[in-house]
Order: structure tokens, then sequence, then C-alpha cells
């Protein structure tokens, strides 16, 4: 599997992956421990999380979240 990089769309393992967010960053922090920095796809919300916790969206979880999203603005 590929490592995680900036603009990928990921959700986070330890949070059942509930949300899903967009890779703003990935920053070198304390010795080879890779953070990322996180913003909501659909929901207003910014985090961060180790890479080790991420895994990256299907596209049909993503096509489906934003489906539901529109349907909400409707």
């Amino acid at each position: 599997m590929r490592g995680i990089k900036k603009g990928d769309i990921v959700s986070r393992g330890s949070y059942n992956n509930d949300i899903l967010f967009y890779v703003e960053d990935v920053i070198n922090k304390d010795r080879n421990k890779m953070i990322a920095v996180l913003k909501g796809v659909t929901i207003r919300v910014e985090a961060d999380a180790p890479v080790e916790d991420l895994r990256i969206a299907d596209t049909g979880k993503v096509n489906e979240a934003i489906n539901e999203l529109y349907k909400k603005i409707d």
C-alpha cells in the first residue's frame, strides 16, 4: 500500500472511519513519526492524526458522502 500524501481523502481507523478528511499536509514530528493535518470533506472540522491510523477512502464511499451532503443542502 502506498503512503498517505497531501490531497488524499482518508478516514481515521481509531474513530471507526466515521468522517472523511482531506489531507492538508503531512509533517514529520519527533523522529519519523508522521502526522497528517486533516480537514473534513463534508463536515467543517480540522484534526490531526498519525499516518498509521489513516485509511484511504474508496471512491464509492467518497461519492456516497458527497451525495448525502447534496441531499441535505437541497
